[in-house]
């Protein structure tokens, strides 16, 4: 439900379509913005710089940033649930931030206290055997719970509510991250060596594997995991998978519903149509909108849906007009060249230019309320470049904006002339050392 973005799938030579991996940049800058709905929720304003604010008269257009991270790390993933977020760092650390459902201080806490900034608190877990764990390759947040695998594969573990097994812990236990079970040593073997991604909902989690299948754990009383015994299971376990040939290339887990999305573009989504907003299945149920306008990628969150097809139309079921829709429930959205979409109950529609279109704010987002159905959002318009790299963290009551100058490209541009031009190698310390490319609306 939290995780930020989509696997997209490109074509390939063999005429099916794989997912795509950006290479990193060689020299990026980041920075990390923040807007909040009336409180600050958990942060410590003093840590906090403002840098804009879109109307003097609304306290929640004020845009924030973190006055001591940007140097200190570079974020790798993010994802979010109720009031909180984590932030996982390249080097493996993990961040949390916001109202945890979890301790983060206090003697039965398993976190530490980072000096990065006094609104972020380190995870970091001691097992049983005292061994630490702190380092971390994998993350996902659910509305009240989180999952995080180890950098190195050695287990999952997971923090937060556990009312109907979606931690993965066996039945209750404490609110402090715990190692999660699974159902057969073979399961946890394939599971763990071989995890692409796990996604979480309300009270159930979902990840898939480079084996080809899926494993679940929590409820599935509304076939969010399609249909398995009992309708609840405690621990990770194998469940059905779309029956496709294809490869999965990403799931993603809503409310009480779950979306699949294979290498061919096609749809598969299971939970009943009155949380799913979509379609009745209780398994795995191919979509046939997209059968004739196969899928790049797809973000799910809440009860909605959106779907970026590969001859760029948005399909989605957040009906704010009650415009007709077709049989599956879903419209297409009226915004060009659409390249993201992020948020939970209201979202935000990223653009080619980085233009952020807004479905009616939430308070949190660091826009004015307004009839407006789809806005631009004028705050970040002067914050944000065209080029810069966007990820954009909805947790209900606050948001973060994250953005990230590709300076790899101008530091090797500049490399190449200075070659040129001097016909000599360059120390790149002493030529570059001080480059910022911040190209700014």
């Amino acid at each position: 439900m939290g995780q930020s973005g989509s696997r997209k799938a490109t074509k390939s030579t063999n005429s099916g379509y794989r997912p795509s991996r950006s290479a990193p940049s060689l020299l990026g800058r980041q920075e990390v913005l923040l807007t909040f709905d009336t409180e600050f929720h958990s942060f410590s304003q003093d840590s906090l710089e403002q840098v804009s604010q879109l109307d003097p008269k609304d306290a929640a257009t004020r845009i924030f940033r973190f006055k001591h991270l940007t140097d200190k790390m570079t974020i790798k993933s993010v994802s979010s649930g109720k009031s909180f977020a984590a932030l996982l760092a390249n080097d493996g650390r993990l961040f949390v931030c916001g109202k945890c459902p979890f301790p983060t201080t206090g003697p039965e806490t398993t976190s530490i206290t980072d000096t990065t900034d006094e609104n972020l608190t380190r995870i970091s877990i001691e097992l049983s055997n005292k061994q630490v764990v702190d380092k971390f390759s994998n993350i996902a947040c659910g509305m009240y719970f989180m999952m995080a695998m180890s950098d190195d594969r050695s287990n999952i573990f997971s923090a937060g509510q556990n009312e109907c097994g979606q931690r993965a812990i066996g039945r209750g236990g404490s609110l402090n991250f715990k190692e999660c079970i699974f159902e057969t040593t073979e399961i946890k073997t394939k599971l763990l060596s071989g995890l692409e991604k796990i996604s979480c909902g309300y009270q159930h989690a979902i990840a898939y594997s480079k084996d080809g299948n899926l494993y679940g754990t929590g409820c599935s009383f509304q076939n969010q995991l399609g249909t398995i015994d009992s309708g609840i299971c405690y621990e990770f376990r194998k469940i059905s998978r779309p029956k496709t040939d294809n490869q999965i290339i990403d799931v993603q887990a809503g409310f009480f519903f779950s979306v699949c999305l294979d290498s061919e573009g096609m749809v598969y989504v299971t939970g009943i149509r009155a949380h799913s907003n979509m379609i009745d299945a209780q398994e795995w149920t191919k979509m046939n909108t997209f059968i004739n306008h196969p899928v790049s990628s797809m973000w799910i969150s809440c009860s909605n849906a959106f779907f970026l097809t590969q001859d760029g139309q948005v399909y989605h079921n957040l009906n704010l007009t009650s415009e007709m829709a077709n049989d599956e429930n879903l419209i297409t959205l009226p915004i060009p060249s659409v390249k993201s979409i992020y948020g939970k109950e209201s979202y935000m529609a990223v653009d080619q230019w980085n233009t952020i279109h807004v479905s009616a704010s939430n308070g949190s987002q660091g826009v004015s309320n307004t009839s407006k159905n789809w806005f631009e959002h004028e705050g970040m318009r002067r914050l944000i470049g065209s080029k810069d790299e966007l990820q954009i963290l909805d947790a209900f009551t606050f948001c973060i904006f994250i953005k990230s100058s590709n300076e790899g490209v101008l530091k090797n541009n500049l490399c190449t002339i200075l070659k040129k031009q001097f016909n000599s190698d360059l120390h790149e310390k002493s030529y570059l050392y001080d480059i910022r490319f911040t190209s700014m609306h």
